[in-house]
C-alpha cells in the first residue's frame, strides 16, 4: 500500500482526549503516533460505516502501572494505550475519517480506565497470556 496522509481520530487514555490528527499510513507513521513497536487493527463495523480501530498489539502486556486504558461503546474489552480510529475503502485501505465524524460522537462513547490487578489478569488470561 503506497503512504499517504488521511485524517483520523486519536484515542489517548493518557491525556483522556479524543483529537482529530493527521498522519501517514506506513507502519512506521503508525508506530510513531501510537508509541508502540506493533499493531493490531480491529474492525468496528457500527452502522452502515465501520470504523478500523487501530492500536498497540502488546498494550496488554505493558506495565500495568505506567500504562492508560479505554473502554469503547458496550464493549467490556479494556483497550490499552493509544488508539487511531480510520475507515477503510472497498479494497481494504486505510482512508480518511469523513468530516462529519466529531471528536465528542467517539468521546461521549469512551470510558477511560483503571482497571484492577485482578481484572487484568483475568483478560489476559482469556486471551491466551495468563499464569498456567
Amino acid at each position: 500500500m503506497k503512504n499517504k496522509t488521511i485524517q483520523a481520530i486519536l484515542i489517548d487514555p493518557f491525556s483522556e482526549k479524543v483529537t482529530r490528527v493527521e498522519t501517514g499510513t506506513s507502519l512506521e507513521d503508525l508506530y510513531k503516533i501510537l508509541q508502540c513497536d506493533t499493531i493490531t487493527i480491529l474492525g468496528m463495523g457500527f452502522g452502515a460505516r465501520g470504523f478500523d480501530m487501530i492500536m498497540d498489539d502488546e498494550g496488554l502486556l505493558k506495565d500495568s502501572e505506567n500504562q492508560r486504558y479505554f473502554k469503547y461503546k458496550l464493549f467490556s474489552q479494556p483497550y490499552a494505550g493509544r488508539a487511531l480510529l480510520t475507515f477503510s475503502n472497498k479494497e481494504g485501505d486505510m482512508t480518511s475519517v469523513e468530516d462529519d465524524v466529531m471528536c465528542w460522537h467517539i468521546e461521549k462513547d469512551i470510558i477511560w480506565y483503571k482497571p484492577a490487578k485482578v481484572e487484568l489478569e483475568a483478560t489476559l488470561a482469556g486471551i491466551g497470556f495468563g499464569k498456567n
